[in-house]
């Protein structure tokens, strides 16, 4: 099953957000900022991350130019949610408020692109 790091800065969502992923099955880490999320990241092998777009002083931009420079691979599995209709710049973007069942479709669309995209840069 999918290993997820979940960025979220408020407790209560980010703990509602987590149990629901649990309960479907997922490994899930959790983060309230980006630096935490940034250590999690290099010291797990993280294959998803979902996260707030607004996070206390920095932003899921900012973890996200980090993720793309730092491990790019994982630039097609880097899913936002946010209160704002639209946000430009992530490969997937949910907006708030959303059923749980969004969530699950749009993490298994995730992983399902990056796989497709690894066996197409493989030749398969």
């Amino acid at each position: 099953m999918e290993h997820i790091l979940l960025v979220e800065d408020e407790p209560i969502l980010r703990r509602m957000f987590c149990t629901f992923l649990r309960a479907e099955g997922y490994i899930v880490e959790e983060a309230a900022t980006v630096e935490e999320a940034e250590h999690i990241i290099n010291a797990e092998l993280i294959d998803l991350v979902v996260s707030d777009l607004k996070l206390g002083l920095k932003s899921a931009h900012d973890l996200y130019a980090w993720i793309r420079e730092m491990y790019p691979g994982m630039k097609d599995r880097f899913i936002v949610i946010s209160g704002w209709p639209e946000v430009e710049g992530f490969p997937f973007f949910l907006s708030k408020p959303f059923h749980i069942d969004a969530l699950i479709a749009l993490i298994k669309k995730s992983m399902e692109c990056s796989t497709d995209l690894a066996q197409a840069s493989n030749g398969g």
